[in-house]
């Protein structure tokens, strides 16, 4: 069952740890390609401002190739965990990207926007 809550750890335990939300874009999923386009373009203080830079494409953050984008919400301090993710894919048709589920290959994979 998954949680919400953060992992508690020495250095955090007094107090609740705070998180940034960050915006991140891949051209694929499969790791096959060591060249693969990909790009944090940057974070947020808030949920919904992440969420809606993806949404509207600002700044044009699908740049014809940033076929998937994920907002990870992603813990203070030295390796921060993400504990949540939004993923998108881009559909050309309607020129946005679309809510999907996590592809299930990235399943144990996480921290794409530092790493």
């Amino acid at each position: 069952m998954k949680t919400n809550k953060p992992p508690k750890t020495p250095l955090f335990n007094s107090r609740p740890r705070k998180t940034i939300f960050t915006v991140h874009c891949r051209e694929d999923i499969d790791f096959k390609n060591p060249k693969s386009n990909q790009r944090t373009f940057g974070w947020f203080s808030k949920k919904s401002d992440a969420l809606k830079c993806v949404k509207i494409n600002n700044c044009d953050i699908y740049e014809c190739s940033h076929t998937y984008a994920v907002v990870e919400e992603i813990q203070e301090g030295v390796f921060g965990p993400a504990i949540r993710e939004w993923w998108f894919k881009w559909d050309k048709k309607h020129e946005r990207y679309l809510n999907i589920d996590k592809p299930k290959e990235l399943y144990n994979v996480v921290n794409f926007g530092l790493g």
